[in-house]
């Protein structure tokens, strides 16, 4: 899948390390809280999964992968198909999507930027 070599090209170009990596497509009647849980906690356990990206629509589907991490203990990251089907889909959104992984799967981001001037005073508060 695209995607899936973007996501890898990235993490490299960012100094990030995907050891291994799977796709697994579900139909409709498997996005319910009881398969994914399932399913995610057979991954980690059977193979150390410790973070899954979920490519799907809407906040039903967020809501109940959300609901999973809490169970499962593995971080989830989702994106919709209408992003990734963007013509412009690449670098940015790409390096936006790892830079949420990272942190969620116990790294750091890869650089700070000074905070934009706040709209209330134009102060510009740093991140440490």
């Amino acid at each position: 899948m695209i995607i899936c070599k973007k996501i890898l090209d990235q993490t490299k170009r960012l100094g990030m390390t995907i050891r291994n990596h799977d796709f697994l497509a579900l139909r409709n009647d498997q996005l319910t809280f009881e398969f994914l849980e399932k399913t995610i906690t057979q991954y980690r356990d059977s193979y150390g999964v410790d973070f899954v990206l979920a490519i799907g629509a809407g906040s039903g589907f967020h809501n109940i992968l959300k609901t999973t991490e809490i169970s499962t203990k593995v971080a989830t990251q989702q994106i919709e198909r209408r992003t990734i089907n963007k013509p412009n889909f690449g670098g940015v959104t790409t390096e936006n999507i790892l830079q949420k992984m990272n942190p969620k799967n116990g790294g750091y981001n890869q650089y700070f930027q000074q905070a934009a001037p706040s709209q209330l005073n134009g102060d510009r508060i740093d991140v440490l």
